[in-house]
């Protein structure tokens, strides 16, 4: 009787193995020039069963393994549920945790490995068009980061047994929707803040108006108004956005041109306040950039303030190249999570311009490929200015694999050149 038992647990475990999918990817980078060295790794493993999906993210750098990350996908009936859960490796340097409003402001701190980082769960729920989600954060003591530094919210836990947790309520319903944020430092649930927004609300000619709305327990931050997709003539349209706070008024304008593709020239920068009046305006710099569908686009960037430039473009960079609402931004599921991807240095030295060339297409085995090509510029430099260029590479060469090239050359003969590749399974 045994015997058949075990033969059918078997037969059980075979058929929902069968049922099972299994996949993965691989990614490597390494620097061949001017020294070899190994810079990170990744691998994903990922396990499909019925509508529920595992996946495990291993990160290794040169000092080891790094972080180890799972996370959970899977739907009940209408309700879809989202999570992750993140741990420390090997990391055990000493870093300095910052406190907003705190006594003490900083505090030095040294990470303890193998170690709980972070946690979140979310369960959203579809009805009739409308979503409805309720997300958890939760972290442990000091792994909550904003901008690559440590930040830790609460005065009153500043220790490693520490915890903090953010409920987040956001309702969707086009064009409008809604996010609000309670934290809790383990003295009882507050408010933190809320956003209504409205979105690409298009009541005619191709017109897009939005709005937000934020205000946080400190009372009033800003309403953001903006029209997109103004005509003029000529295939000249233009975005125009205005934002007010309590003390301040800022307007954005953004000319565009659609002909041979799609031009657009942004100017950056801010207005200088006094009391209540102008004084003047300060120029960052502008971008130039003209767009040929999907991916094929031409860039140009000078820069007045370096400093204040480079803020904007690690934005664009960073995957915010279109405009998200504040509403977007903080439903997102990263909300308050340290991004995957980090930020490719722009401006080395003395640097304040460049023009930057962007391409892609079909290639081999169903794949994409993509060139990027950055001229970089400097005051002085003897090469019409010229002081370095960078060369991007993607090319699919096998249906699972994809080579990764960055080549870096300086007008003095300084050459950096990285490999790698992204397999998948």
């Amino acid at each position: 009787m045994r015997g058949i038992m075990v033969l059918f647990a078997a037969m059980a475990g075979i058929c929902v193995m069968s049922l099972a999918q299994f996949g993965g990817e691989w990614q490597l980078n390494m620097t061949v020039f001017p020294n070899l060295v190994m810079e990170e790794t990744r691998l994903k493993l990922s396990y499909s069963w019925a509508n529920l999906s595992l996946c495990s993210i291993s990160d290794f750098t040169l000092a080891g393994f790094e972080e180890q990350t799972f996370q959970l996908a899977g739907s009940l009936g209408p309700i879809i549920l989202t999570g992750s859960i993140c741990f420390n490796a090997s990391d055990s340097e000493t870093v300095v945790v910052y406190f907003d409003n705190c006594v003490p402001q900083t505090i030095s701190y040294t990470l303890i490995s193998p170690q709980y980082k972070y946690s979140w769960v979310k369960a959203t729920l579809l009805f009739g068009g409308a979503e409805l989600s309720l997300r958890v954060n939760h972290w442990a003591f000091p792994y909550y980061v904003i901008d690559s530094r440590y930040t830790w919210p609460c005065c009153t836990s500043q220790t490693a047994s520490s915890t903090f947790m953010r409920y987040t309520v956001c309702f969707k319903a086009s064009p409008f929707s809604s996010v609000a944020n309670f934290e809790d430092c383990c003295s009882g649930i507050t408010f933190k803040d809320l956003a209504i927004c409205l979105t690409d609300l298009s009541p005619c000619c191709d017109l897009f108006f939005s709005m937000e709305f934020y205000f946080t327990k400190k009372g009033f931050q800003y309403l953001l108004l903006s029209a997109d997709n103004i005509p003029i003539c000529c295939s000249i349209s233009f975005d125009v956005s205005m934002k007010l706070t309590e003390t301040s008024k800022q307007v954005s304008i953004s000319p565009e041109w659609t002909g041979f593709g799609e031009l657009c020239y942004e100017i950056y920068g801010d207005v200088d306040f006094n009391s209540g009046m102008i004084e003047g305006v300060t120029i960052y710099g502008f971008r130039f950039r003209c767009s040929f569908g999907d991916c094929n686009w031409v860039e140009y960037v000078e820069a007045f303030d370096v400093s204040q430039m480079e803020e904007v473009l690690e934005e664009i960079y960073c995957g915010k190249e279109e405009h998200t609402s504040i509403c977007e931004d903080m439903c997102s599921e990263m909300h308050g999570i340290p991004r995957d991807e980090t930020c490719d240095e722009i401006f080395r030295g003395d640097e304040d311009e460049y023009f930057r060339f962007h391409f892609c297409g079909a290639s081999c085995c169903d794949g994409r490929y993509l060139v990027d090509v950055t001229i970089f510029f400097r005051p002085g430099a003897e090469l019409f200015g010229m002081s370095r260029a960078s060369l991007k590479l993607e090319v699919p060469i096998m249906s699972n694999m994809v080579f990764l090239n960055n080549f870096s050359v300086t007008t003095t003969g300084d050459t950096e050149l990285e490999v790698g590749w992204r397999i998948t399974f």
